[in-house]
């Protein structure tokens, strides 16, 4: 399976979002100063993008922050504009639906590169039975746990709760209680800019 293996402060800092979690692995307020400076020696007097430039950098950050390549980003957001919501929220709730994402959202990983992993290492289990693919669709009333005792959860779902999710901590399963609906979803994300880039 096809993954970016390059530098993985470069793509953050490129798109000024610490992707793949690296501020919050190392608890480092300095990583992330660092990661909110645009690269390049004088990357803060750079000039402003232009519109299509704009369009690029959403797109590119939105796909960067759910791990997904370009062939497949593109592959959501043609399925999401053939169906009857508005385009890019329904884009949104399907990367934010990947398996990959509420193992991250449920806090039995740390960051999203590691729920892909502990996904792909078959570590994490759907309704009782282990899902490798970390781009599973989850549905509503799915049931999401580790795949064994050795598992281990990492983080406090409490410390950071999501609505449309329900992580019950003593039996160390998480429970999908609906879809997400674009309130739900990080604001920070301009979905339109990805629509218009694709629509150009």
């Amino acid at each position: 399976m096809a993954r970016y293996t390059g530098s993985q402060r470069k793509l953050s800092r490129r798109e000024g979002v610490d992707i793949f979690g690296e501020a919050v692995r190392k608890n480092s307020p300095e990583i992330a100063a660092a990661l909110a400076q645009p690269p390049g020696q004088h990357g803060k007097s750079r000039k402003r993008p232009s519109v299509y430039g704009n369009q690029l950098r959403e797109k590119q950050k939105i796909k960067r922050v759910y791990g997904v390549l370009e062939k497949q980003f593109k592959k959501y957001y043609l399925q999401a504009s053939k169906s009857n919501e508005i385009t890019g929220e329904k884009l949104l709730v399907t990367l934010e639906s990947r398996l990959d994402n509420v193992v991250f959202k449920l806090g039995i990983a740390v960051t999203r590169p590691q729920a892909r992993n502990m996904v792909n290492s078959k570590q994490i289990s759907v309704n009782g039975k282990v899902v490798d693919i970390s781009s599973y669709s989850v549905k509503v009333g799915d049931k999401i746990s580790p795949a064994n005792d050795k598992v281990t959860v990492n983080a406090d779902f409490e410390l950071n709760p999501v609505e449309w999710l329900e992580w019950n901590k003593s039996k160390k399963t998480g429970t999908i209680l609906s879809l997400p609906t674009r309130d739900m979803i990080d604001q920070e994300f301009n979905e339109k800019l990805v629509v218009e880039y694709y629509s150009r």
